[in-house]
């Protein structure tokens, strides 16, 4: 008994070890790798590239022309058109459109999709905001609603009771549009910070993708009819004050989708790179361009389309990863075993461990290292053989747990008392 709690405090010893230590060493090695920001210029039709380093700020275009803030905002009036408005700098017309400042405002777009949203723990709690109430801003409903196998029931939020009535009027409507019960998933944007409301969107059990809202207290309930073979995995509404769309989609095979108020239009955006559980995508819009970019942890892809989404230009930048660097290739030899109990990906703890088979060669160093010792204080060598197998796949990690914990010097009085009791 004693020997099998021995080794487990060594066990508990390598995992705490290989938790923080390699994250110690990255987090004292590994340099802030700080991704460039691409902007298209409607002046000169190139992109400006933003940078930032320790030590200086730097804007530059693909011809390597560089340029101060004030020039900066020059190349990309219809983005800071409020301060060039304050300086008098701003023109009257590009390309030929006249520029109007309220429209200008109207066709601001600034939408972020990061991994994280994708895992992200839910009550199974939703409100249905009034979208129709006649009032400038959103106001928390009451209740909340969840979708259960027999139909959707909404709970008074402060008495915990069902409202049967409304329950049961928005079931019967659900049905009679075709929306066959429980949900798979429900994708909506629970918050009274934005201009208007426009419900939510919710595939079904026979995978058809439903929105639903609420216009002065009745149900509207559609069926979007997206087609099944995009394999949607999620929706995410986005308000835009010209209503030209509901919000932006995600298919199964990564493809990203622009959802059109006209007839829940699905438009795919002419991105590449993107992998949903671990890219970032940004899209900028304004009153000619969306400028769109897909950051993934060595590249930067950036593309910009017109107002219907076909492509403009882009550009492409790549970069070393922090296991490119000298220091991320040395951690590769000298930890077995890597632990990470969350990712940036990821918004929930979630237990990842690596190990890396270029550390065995290390790892026998510290082995003979460990012979060595043994043989110096006329140890039995067979008695550490778990010890030695430890080592072998845990190297100078396993060495320090072990050197936590020793035998136990009655355990090897033991021994040498069963091994003269056999020789006798």
């Amino acid at each position: 008994m004693e020997r099998i709690s021995r080794y487990i405090l060594i066990a508990i010893a390598i995992i705490v070890a290989s938790l923080f230590i390699p994250d110690f060493y990255r987090k004292a090695t590994e340099k802030n790798i700080r991704a460039p920001f691409a902007t298209y210029s409607s002046v000169n039709k190139d992109f400006i590239i933003f940078r930032r380093t320790n030590a200086d700020i730097k804007w530059v275009d693909t011809k390597g022309n560089k340029y101060t803030l004030e020039e900066y905002e020059k190349l990309v009036p219809l983005t800071y058109y409020r301060q060039l408005l304050a300086d008098g700098t701003m023109p009257d017309t590009i390309d030929g459109i006249a520029i109007d400042t309220k429209e200008l405002q109207k066709n601001r777009i600034h939408f972020r999709f990061k991994p994280k949203q994708l895992d992200v723990p839910s009550l199974g709690l939703y409100p249905l905001f009034e979208s129709a109430s006649g009032r400038v801003s959103l106001s928390l409903p009451t209740d909340m609603f969840r979708i259960v196998n027999s139909g959707i029931e909404f709970l008074d939020a402060q008495t915990n009771t069902l409202n049967v009535e409304k329950s049961e009027t928005f079931t019967k409507q659900m049905k009679s549009a075709g929306f066959v019960f429980p949900a798979k998933w429900i994708c909506g944007n629970p918050s009274v910070r934005k201009a208007y409301d426009e419900g939510y969107f919710i595939k079904d059990s026979n995978n058809a993708i439903y929105h639903l809202k609420m216009a002065k207290g009745v149900p509207v309930i559609h069926n979007t009819a997206i087609e099944s073979d995009k394999d949607i995995i999620t929706v995410i509404p986005y308000e835009v004050a010209t209503h030209e769309f509901y919000g932006f989609a995600i298919g199964k095979d990564n493809s990203f989708y622009v959802l059109s108020t006209d007839n829940y239009k699905l438009i795919k955006l002419p991105v590449e790179n993107f992998n949903a559980k671990e890219s970032s995508l940004q899209v900028f819009g304004n009153l000619m361009y969306r400028n769109i970019i897909v950051t993934n942890k060595d590249n930067m892809h950036c593309y910009v389309t017109n107002r219907d989404y076909k492509l403009v230009d882009e550009y492409h930048e790549t970069w070393k990863t922090a296991e490119e660097t000298t220091a991320g290739k040395a951690a590769e030899y000298l930890f077995p075993l890597t632990i990470n109990m969350t990712s940036k990906y990821s918004s929930v703890i979630n237990p990842v461990s690596k190990y890396s088979l270029l550390s065995i060669p290390f790892n026998i160093i510290v082995l003979i290292v460990y012979i060595v010792l043994l043989i110096r204080r006329k140890s039995d060598i067979k008695l550490y053989i778990p010890e030695i197998i430890i080592i072998v796949f845990t190297g100078w990690l396993g060495l320090i747990a072990i050197a936590m914990f020793p035998k136990a010097r009655r355990m090897k009085q033991s021994m040498i008392k069963d091994s003269s009791h056999t020789r006798g």
